[in-house]
């Protein structure tokens, strides 16, 4: 989930993820440039599953990725 997307929020959109019977179990991972630490706090709050900072090598999502698919 990219948090900075125009009109509803990553953080809004995760949300409605987790409210949805249909989508409240689906793995979501944060994908942004955001500050780490606003970040974390709502993985502690078990909004994301993951988390991945942008600019960080593609191999680091990839590996995020495989962590909940395998």
């Amino acid at each position: 989930m990219d948090i900075s997307i125009p009109d509803l929020n990553g953080f809004e959109a995760t949300l409605a993820l987790r409210r949805d019977l249909r989508t409240g179990n689906t793995i979501i991972l944060a994908y942004t440039a955001l500050d780490e630490a606003d970040i974390l706090r709502h993985l502690h709050h078990q909004m994301f599953d993951g988390y991945c900072q942008k600019g960080q090598s593609p191999d680091a999502l990839i590996a995020l990725i495989e962590h909940f698919t395998n």
